[in-house]
């Protein structure tokens, strides 16, 4: 079985207009393989009882007790990628997906990538 992936984003009530955008735009032009999983944390819970609409299962949403910054976040889901055998692919809330944005990810082992847009 090759190595799943594990696509994560973060978001709180200020940028949730952004993250709406992403999220729908993801799941439109994004292909999950059976191995792969897509989780968001709420910083704050506002996406989930305010945005989600069914779009996100309910258990792939982390709703943090209290406010993380950006690195706690990360590494929750670093945590949780390496838990599952997983790559993980950290997704900024600001982005809008287009079709095949996949294909311009190159990965092999051990490797690191840095933030990209999907303009490039």
């Amino acid at each position: 079985m090759t190595r799943g992936t594990l696509y994560g984003i973060v978001t709180m009530k200020v940028s949730n207009d952004c993250t709406n955008l992403a999220v729908k735009s993801f799941l439109q032009h994004t292909k999950l393989k059976d191995n792969d999983k897509f989780v968001m944390i709420d910083n704050d819970g506002d996406w989930y009882h305010n945005w989600n609409n069914g779009q996100i299962n309910p258990d792939d949403i982390i709703i943090n007790e209290s406010l993380q910054n950006t690195s706690k976040n990360i590494n929750t889901l670093i945590l949780m990628a390496q838990k599952n055998e997983q790559d993980l692919v950290f997704i900024s809330n600001d982005v809008v997906f287009t079709p095949n944005w996949q294909n311009r990810i190159v990965v092999d082992d051990n490797t690191i990538s840095i933030p990209s847009c999907n303009q490039t």
